[in-house]
């Protein structure tokens, strides 16, 4: 894209994806300059800087996403075969079947006092055509 040849609308999204885990891992761009053409020479131009304390899987994994040539950048498919993905999927396989499956057959016990009150409050709600005030973010980042 950066060479004025043409590209693959897919092939630049797993780029995306690699900036995007790039900055996710080190908290900063791989590349950056104030006007596009001198960040598409850098692009073009300059190697990644890939912090030395950087895992080995996860530095293998972006360069597999940000190789520059993209008829040699990794697929979904690949990366998501990646040992770096098979391990996360294990590892989020191994927490869905342990602690949160027993945890999800306690029974929950609801009286006609709060029945009653979710029930009056819907239908306040489609009397009301259906908008209610959004309640704030309660997330940590907000």
């Amino acid at each position: 894209m950066c060479k004025n040849e043409p590209f693959s609308g897919y092939v630049a999204d797993i780029w995306a994806a690699g900036i995007c885990l790039f900055v996710f891992v080190t908290g900063k761009l791989p590349f950056y300059a104030e006007s596009p053409t001198d960040l598409f020479d850098m692009i073009t131009d300059q190697d990644i800087n890939y912090p030395g304390s950087m895992s080995s899987e996860i530095k293998d994994i972006l360069c597999k996403v940000l190789c520059k040539d993209p008829h040699a950048r990794s697929s979904i498919g690949d990366l998501l075969n990646h040992s770096y993905c098979n391990e996360a999927k294990s590892n989020r396989s191994k927490g869905l079947h342990g602690e949160h499956l027993k945890n999800s057959s306690r029974r929950i016990i609801v009286d006609q006092d709060e029945i009653k009150a979710a029930v009056s409050s819907r239908r306040q709600e489609n009397r009301a055509g259906g908008q209610t005030a959004r309640r704030p973010c309660s997330c940590a980042c907000s």
